[in-house]
This record gives structure tokens, C-alpha cells and sequence, in this order.
């Protein structure tokens, strides 16, 4: 399954470099995006591009056009998104994020404060007791969460933060591991089939459209209440198990 922005970053970097005179490895040095996989679109090897690396490569070389370019070829991931941070606020974001996932505690804490208006330390002692308090110290400390003049607690972590890739895998881990599959409305399911390039457009097309329906219902003020759900949706080809692309 291609996505067309390979086709439009390929000439856009070639013409970059060729302009500035400099090479493939400065080019992934300055954006943060992964070597190799700034050779696979320069020598068309690759077919698809996650999204975090396509902004950081646009925000990088294009930067007046580049939320316009990233809606027109990423309208699922786009939607809902008030702007994009720039690519130094988006590496600091990130790493608070990645911080907030390196435990269990740590990410419960964390959802917590994120999805509860108006949440205070009494209520984190309420729910994980004193050792809850010293979690969310470590979270303070190391700026993921703050605390206003009303003694409230927030989130540093911008709501348009879309993650990197290796974060999104972290939190993807984490939130399959912290499920409570015995209450009720707990799904859990895994597929392997092998497509063609029109299957797999298909599927992606179903999953996409099940995400645009939950975007929905969370916009619907109608359904706010007090459980914490959390869901992950996750689909794509086998690593390496793709041998023969057009």
C-alpha cells in the first residue's frame, strides 16, 4: 500500500540537498528522522512514510506549507488539529511523553491528571494512595505535570502532540499491558491475512473510518463520565514481510 507523499517528498529532498549543496545524513541529522529512512524515500525503496516523520521532514523542508501539505496526504491524522508545534517544541513534548510511559505507575498517574478536569493531589491519593503521591512528584519533577495557582494539576504535554513513532509503540505496549480484559465493553483481537494492495487499502479504510467514529463519540459531551477507557487501534504490514511492492 503506497502512499503518495513518498512521491512528492522524493523530488522535494533531491531538490533541497541539490540547492544547499549537503547530503542524506545531514538532511536525517537536522529533521531527526531515522537514516535509512531518508535513503529509502530518496531512492524510492520505500513505499510509506508514518506520519511523525513526514511533519519533521515538511516542517523541516517547507515550513510555510507544511501543515496544508500534511493534511492533504495525512486527512486522518490532521483531523481535529489546531496547528502543528515546531519541531523543537515537538522533540521536548516528546520526551516528556516518552518519560510519562517508562512505568505503569507513571502512565496511570498520568492519564489520570489528563482526563480529569480539575484533578488535585487528594485525588491521586484517593485513587494510588501515598505511593501515588510519589509517582506524581517524580512526573512534577521532571515537568510532565505541573501544578496551577488553584492547586489543580496539569499536563505539560500539548494536546496536538502527535507522538513519534517509538512513543506510539511505548504507549500502544503500555496501555495493552494496564487493560482490565475482565470488565465489561474489554475487546481484544488479532489478525493475519494476506492481502492484496487493494486489501490492505480496504482494511486501512475500515479501521480509519471505525477511528473517525470514536473521534466523534469523543467529541459528544453527551457521553463524559468518569470511567477511563483507553483504547489503542494498530494495523500495517509484517515488518519485512513485504517482498514485492509497485
Amino acid at each position: 500500500m503506497s502512499n503518495p507523499f513518498c512521491q512528492y517528498a522524493r523530488p522535494l529532498i533531491k531538490g533541497f540537498l541539490s540547492t544547499r549543496g549537503e547530503s542524506l545524513r545531514w538532511l536525517a541529522k537536522q529533521t531527526k528522522v531515522d537514516y535509512h529512512r531518508v535513503y529509502r524515500i530518496d531512492t524510492g525503496e520505500i513505499k510509506t512514510v508514518p506520519f511523525p516523520d513526514a511533519r519533521r521532514l515538511l516542517q523541516f523542508l517547507e515550513p510555510s506549507t507544511a501543515d496544508d501539505t500534511l493534511r492533504q496526504f495525512y486527512p486522518v491524522e490532521t483531523t481535529g488539529q489546531s496547528g502543528q508545534l515546531n519541531s523543537e517544541s515537538q522533540d521536548l513534548q516528546d520526551s516528556l511523553f516518552q518519560a510519562a510511559l517508562e512505568s505503569e505507575g507513571r502512565w496511570k498517574i498520568f492519564l489520570h491528571v489528563t482526563t480529569k478536569s480539575g484533578c488535585t493531589k487528594a485525588d491521586i491519593k484517593d485513587q494510588f494512595g501515598v505511593d501515588g503521591l510519589g509517582i506524581l512528584s517524580e512526573l512534577i519533577s521532571i515537568g510532565v505535570i505541573s501544578v496551577s495557582s488553584d492547586y489543580t494539576l496539569l499536563s505539560n504535554i500539548d494536546r496536538d502532540l502527535t507522538p513519534s513513532v517509538v512513543a506510539t509503540v511505548k504507549e500502544a505496549r503500555m496501555q495493552i499491558g494496564a487493560l482490565n480484559f475482565d470488565s465489561s465493553g474489554g475487546y481484544l483481537r488479532s489478525v493475519q491475512r494476506r492481502y492484496s494492495k487493494e486489501g490492505c487499502m480496504a482494511v486501512y479504510k475500515a479501521i480509519t473510518g471505525c477511528a473517525d467514529t470514536l473521534r466523534r463519540i469523543d467529541n459528544d459531551p453527551t457521553y463524559l463520565g468518569d470511567r477511563l477507557y483507553v483504547y489503542t487501534i494498530a494495523l500495517g504490514t509484517l515488518r519485512g514481510g513485504e517482498r514485492h511492492e509497485d
